[in-house]
């Protein structure tokens, strides 16, 4: 591998030791090491884009006018306006993905809820994703149509462990997730549509252990704990979170944590920022934070590894557990791997765990066969529109 490559993603591909060409249509990977995780890896973060033209156009030009090799072709893009992609006539046969049926699909980002719904409802679109868990039932008594679907995205409110503040207290990161009332959240403000998460994994996910309980809405037992931990008087912190995220949601964990002595200041960052001071491990010492493809647990690596480049945490016993999960190809031995990590975090937490969220979308009457993916991704070659 290129050794001078400044992406801090690079860490996830520590073991890839070699590329090799074989032909232009095939690349050998050498690895240093078994990695089990090269597959969900190679799934969601690794690309293959023609070298020659990235050569001609940069990195810029390629961001501009891509070259793919999916079901549809890229037409046009006016950044933060639209997206025009078209039908491949000449997508290969027997893909997962299955051939597109739709012509044109035209993307809009449209971050506002409510003109989302205005959208769907004049027919100015055809489908929206993120439908408010309070619009569903006025929606479906409408005549639309609303796809719900278990999905691996998942909430946390992350703790940066790093820094010596009263976090670093496993006591009372305790106490914060024993703080929070997620069951009432869920049905109140999310709608009911998604479970409460009692460690860092969901039943969709290998090394999921079931014998991890969710912690409890247990005010009392939170301002035991950091009584316990010398923080009887409670004490103050930040909280980053996206405008991208419910801020109904964090406002109701402040006041929660508030509830049990803990203030918290939340702060509103746009996505670039957050991501940028992430990466980077400026972020406040609580962050709110949403992953939507949680489908391999090799993810804990990145997220609460020790050495994970977006952990700020870390557990000698879990990462044991953990390099054990990544080193065999055996699903049993991984999944036993796994739940042991999980077993160690969910008593150690690296986060106030939260939910496991479905996915709401909405359809007009016009379209038919769409099927809505666990990860959150969208595929449009399963869709129909009369």
């Amino acid at each position: 591998m290129t050794k001078d490559i400044k992406s801090p993603t690079t860490s996830i591909f520590a073991s890839f030791k070699e590329i090799q060409v074989l032909d232009p249509q095939t690349v050998r990977l050498v690895l240093a090491r078994t990695d089990a995780r090269v597959f969900d890896l190679l799934a969601n973060n690794f690309a293959v884009l023609p070298a020659q033209y990235i050569k001609d156009v940069g990195a810029d030009g390629i961001a501009k006018q891509p070259i793919g090799s999916g079901p549809y072709k890229f037409v046009e893009w006016v950044k933060d306006d639209h997206l025009t992609l078209e039908a491949n006539p000449n997508y290969w046969d027997g893909s997962y993905k299955g051939k597109p049926q739709v012509k044109t699909v035209i993307l809009r980002p449209v971050t506002d809820p409510a003109t989302r719904l205005a959208d769907l409802r004049s027919g100015a679109a055809d489908m929206i994703m993120d439908v408010p868990s309070d619009q569903v039932a006025a929606l479906k008594s409408g005549g639309f149509q609303i796809v719900e679907k278990d999905t691996v995205q998942q909430d946390y409110v992350y703790f940066d462990t790093t820094k010596d503040l009263p976090i670093k207290n496993k006591a009372v990161r305790q106490a914060l997730n024993y703080a929070i009332d997620k069951d009432t959240i869920l049905q109140t403000l999310l709608g009911g549509f998604g479970r409460p998460l009692s460690g860092p994994l969901s039943p969709l996910t290998l090394g999921y252990n079931a014998d991890a309980k969710p912690y409890p809405y247990d005010p009392a037992k939170a301002r035991g704990l950091l009584a316990s931990a010398g923080f009887t008087q409670g004490f103050s912190m930040d909280m980053d979170i996206t405008t991208s995220h419910s801020l109904p949601v964090a406002e109701a964990i402040v006041a929660q944590l508030g509830d049990v002595g803990v203030n918290v200041k939340l702060n509103v960052l746009e996505t670039a920022v957050y991501n940028d001071k992430w990466v980077k491990k400026q972020l406040s010492p609580l962050y709110y934070n949403r992953w939507n493809t949680f489908s391999d647990p090799a993810l804990l690596d990145l997220l609460a590894g020790c050495k994970g480049y977006l952990s700020a945490y870390c557990n000698e016993d879990a990462q044991k557990a953990l390099d054990a999960g990544g080193a065999t190809l055996d699903q049993s031995k991984r999944d036993t791997a796994y739940k042991e990590a999980v077993r160690i975090v969910a008593d150690d937490p690296y986060a106030i765990y939260l939910f496991q969220l479905k996915s709401l979308t909405g359809l007009s009457s016009k379209v038919s066969g769409w099927k809505a993916h666990s990860t959150s991704y969208v595929l449009f070659t399963n869709a129909r529109l009369s």
